[in-house]
């Protein structure tokens, strides 16, 4: 045996130990097994080391150091030996197809297949990651080898007893404030944002759906708006609250009747209500569209838009409400009904006087159209009188009209107004005629009004005092 030719070196042991291929080296072959062997060669050639002489005498042998019997010492010493062990072993027992699927990588991974002790070299996975397969240019934050820390051993999945076992991300990630920058600039990169403009087009799950959940619940508790306030002082000018797609809870809380004004103009500019008369038959479903609903604070509609418009010059009677009266006036003139315009109704206890829309008196029957307002408390809209109130007018009245012996047909503005003749012939004219008893008569299709209107039937059979009338 030349003991300068290591290949005949490792063909020598093999032929001493009986062995045939390489993998049942693994059951036999250690220290032991070789420095008796070799005998003071095992030192001076092979500085002791099985590692040293499984790469010199064996250099084809794809060798997996982790399957011996017995561990060999200093085996992820050699990074050869953990890139392999990582970028080829693991990725073959796991399946793993492309770069990306290394961000499932974590320490119950690496245990189950290479045993403890690898990570003993490395601060977690994206230190570990960073060595092995490091990205061609670590300076540029958006290449597409860049490793992303935070989504590090998210993909993972559940390890026994249905925890996850070392999440795999550096411990202080979020502490870094650039960080949390860098994770905001790849989601507006991945929905095609641009920096400022379309920051506030960001929502929660835009987070979520980028594995940055954690960090706006630790750092911002879940608010998207205070993160890119805090993150981005530069552009606080494109980042006020009503701009927001999704608006902070407590938006609508304490604020002065200046920055409501300056939201209906931020509002006016995005929908392009531009004049008054884009406003006149507006419902409060289009300002829920813009998530502002909040705007209208006052009992009507068209109270809290002349309100917040101080710059424009607004007729009153041309609001949607008035506009449905009218229409449903010229419907009855046009079917031959005679009526009368706005009723009031006197109050023979307070002295208080409440208004009817419509009043047919050859019938006897009053037409009440309820707008949103009616329903204050059931439609989540603005408090400002309470619902309360308006559903014990409502009551009231109808109340009072039942002493005169007449009675109350009530339907819904907004399908009054959407189906316009049509509907009211299908809805109501099978009910315009002359009750033998004061009754009245809810008329509508949609299942929140069936359901807000509920509160009317209620207090019918409770007493109204003059507190109830005025809140």
């Amino acid at each position: 045996m030349d003991l300068t030719d290591p290949i005949q070196i490792g063909e020598y042991v093999m032929r001493e130990l009986k062995v045939n291929t390489y993998d049942q080296l693994y059951e036999i072959l250690n220290f032991s097994v070789l420095n008796q062997l070799l005998r003071n060669n095992f030192n001076k050639l092979f500085d002791s080391r099985t590692i040293n002489f499984i790469r010199k005498c064996y250099p084809q042998w794809k060798v997996c150091t982790w399957k011996f019997k017995s561990p060999l010492k200093h085996q992820w010493t050699d990074i050869n030996n953990r890139r392999f062990a990582i970028c080829e072993y693991i990725k073959e027992k796991e399946g793993w197809k492309s770069r990306d699927d290394f961000y499932k990588l974590n320490v119950a991974i690496i245990e189950k297949h290479l045993g403890k002790g690898f990570m003993d070299n490395y601060m977690g996975i994206y230190d570990l990651l960073m060595d092995l397969m490091p990205p061609t240019n670590p300076s540029n934050k958006f290449a597409e080898d860049i490793w992303v820390p935070w989504m590090l051993g998210e993909q993972s999945g559940l390890t026994e007893g249905g925890r996850k076992r070392c999440r795999s991300t550096p411990k202080a990630l979020w502490d870094d404030i650039t960080n949390q920058v860098w994770l905001i600039e790849l989601i507006c990169k991945n929905k095609n944002y641009t920096i400022p403009n379309d920051l506030r087009k960001l929502v929660k799950r835009d987070f979520q759906e980028n594995y940055g959940l954690g960090m706006l619940t630790k750092c911002y508790n879940c608010s998207v708006p205070r993160c890119l306030r805090i993150l981005f002082p530069q552009h606080l000018d494109k980042l006020k609250w009503y701009m927001f797609k999704r608006k902070p809870t407590d938006s609508f809380k304490n604020i002065e009747l200046s920055e409501l004004i300056e939201a209906m103009k931020y509002l006016r500019e995005t929908a392009g209500w531009n004049t008054p008369e884009d406003f006149y038959g507006l419902s409060r479903e289009d300002f829920a569209a813009y998530d502002l609903i909040g705007l209208i604070r006052r009992a009507s509609i068209a109270d809290s838009i002349i309100e917040l418009n101080p710059d424009m010059s607004f007729d009153k009677s041309k609001f949607n409400h008035h506009k449905t009266e009218r229409l449903i006036k010229m419907i009855l003139k046009k079917l031959g009904i005679e009526h009368l315009d706005s009723q009031v109704i006197y109050s023979s206890s307070t002295g208080g006087k409440f208004r009817m829309d419509i009043y047919i008196p050859s019938l006897r029957l009053y037409i009440e159209i309820d707008g949103d307002q009616h329903f204050k408390g059931r439609l989540e809209c603005f408090q400002k009188m309470g619902w309360k109130v308006n559903v014990c007018r409502d009551v009231f009245k109808m109340k009072e009209a039942f002493k005169n012996g007449d009675s109350v047909l009530r339907i819904i503005q907004m399908e009054a107004w959407n189906g316009k003749e049509q509907w009211f012939e299908t809805h109501v004219l099978p009910h315009i005629k002359q009750y033998a008893v004061p009754t009245v008569t809810y008329i509508t299709t949609s299942d929140k009004y069936i359901d807000a209107y509920s509160d009317h039937k209620v207090y019918m059979e409770k007493e109204i005092c003059e507190d109830d009338l005025y809140g």
